[in-house]
């Protein structure tokens, strides 16, 4: 793991002026993934980052259910927009219904993400860390 990344969640704690909020606090990072290489290597990127991590899932129902149930304090999500074959728009909707933002992420060109869903954040694979980071810390803020 890079070292510019070690730390990234606190650093941009206090260039976003979050000050108010405890520093200790971490952000709980959803992670939807299918792939077990990729999840492997978005959990422990989003660790280093200072973040806690919910997942890795790798499938569109149990995504659903661990939402509905709100027993994890979700922050933002990372989301393969492809799992197993299925879109993941149910976890889109879901994450949307409870006010969670997230990141798509995928291999597939633009036009296959669904026009509903444009105006979410989207990583093209493969993805540089830090654009993957910096939407997250986006998203976080903004929330």
């Amino acid at each position: 793991m890079p070292h510019h990344i070690s730390g990234y969640w606190l650093s941009h704690h206090r260039e976003a002026g979050l000050d108010a909020l405890p520093l200790a606090w971490k952000p709980c990072i959803l992670l939807v993934e299918d792939d077990d290489v990729v999840a492997l290597c978005l959990n422990e990127l989003l660790e280093e980052a200072g973040m806690e991590v919910a997942g890795p899932i790798g499938r569109v129902a149990d995504a659903v259910a661990l939402i509905e149930q709100k027993t994890v304090p979700i922050a933002a999500a990372v989301l393969d927009l492809d799992l197993h074959g299925e879109l993941s728009y149910p976890v889109a909707d879901a994450l949307t219904r409870h006010g969670i933002r997230f990141v798509f992420t995928t291999g597939h060109p633009a036009e296959r993400l669904d026009a509903a869903y444009h105006h979410h954040p989207r990583c093209e694979k493969p993805f540089q860390e830090r654009a993957l980071l910096d939407a997250l810390a986006r998203i976080v803020v903004a929330a």
